[in-house]
């Protein structure tokens, strides 16, 4: 025959037939014609794992697929869907390919799972321990707390002051994120005191006492504690 099949090239061929005997005389000439056809699907290969846990605000790069095919070749597939990783969620990347003749490759696929594991953080504005004297006006100078997701804003405080009561009071700030990540608490401690107290024992004084007569005392109460004082006891000075 004459003519030339491509057997890796889907088309049309023809093959021609002739012959002529020792005479000379010629056959009619004959044509075959040949189809090569491609019915056979690429393959598509996953690369990296099938599913993939993913922290949320941490940026997702996707390895993407490969596809092969008997007549066309390989290349690589990228997925057309997309993956919010600001956004918790379960998302599907779909790889698909259909070579020249029109096969389709059988759909891969791969799962990624943005999760939000992350505490989110609490700052404590101004002094851990603050002291108020008895009755003054208090401002809660108050916590913010910062989310990776979340964004930040203001704490809400656990506690209450009671400027008109002397004590120790405890502020206790928290907060949980939208993902239920409660972020570690932070304290202030208020300690609403009253002004020391003086009180002078023995304010007169003889005359013509000899020198260290004890003329009288000093007591101090401590601020906090009422019951608790301190005395000093003062005498007469030679001279």
């Amino acid at each position: 025959g004459i003519g030339i099949v491509n057997d890796s090239t889907p088309g049309a061929y023809s093959m021609n037939f002739v012959f002529s005997d020792s005479s000379g005389n010629v056959a009619e000439a004959l044509t075959r014609k040949i189809q090569v056809v491609d019915r056979t699907a690429p393959v598509i290969t996953l690369l990296g794992k099938e599913e993939i846990l993913l922290e949320a605000g941490e940026t997702y790069f996707d390895q993407g697929a490969f596809w092969m095919d008997a007549v066309d070749g390989n290349g690589s597939l990228q997925s057309s869907d997309v993956v919010n990783h600001q956004e918790p969620g379960v998302y599907r990347l779909s790889y698909s390919y259909t070579d020249y003749s029109g096969n389709e490759a059988k759909e891969v696929s791969r799962i990624v799972r943005v999760v939000d594991s992350t505490k989110p953080e609490l700052t404590m504005l101004g002094e851990e321990e603050i002291w108020l004297q008895l009755s003054s006006p208090f401002k809660d100078p108050g916590a913010v707390w910062h989310d990776s997701l979340d964004g930040n804003g203001s704490a809400s405080s656990l506690g209450k002051v009671d400027v008109n009561v002397p004590g120790t009071y405890s502020l206790t700030y928290a907060f949980t994120d939208r993902a239920g990540n409660p972020a570690t608490s932070v304290s202030r401690t208020v300690v609403v005191y009253e002004p020391a107290k003086i009180r002078l024992v023995g304010n007169l004084v003889e005359e013509n006492l000899p020198a260290g007569t004890l003329i009288g005392t000093v007591v101090a109460f401590y601020a906090i504690d009422q019951n608790t004082s301190s005395g000093f006891r003062f005498a007469l000075a030679d001279g």
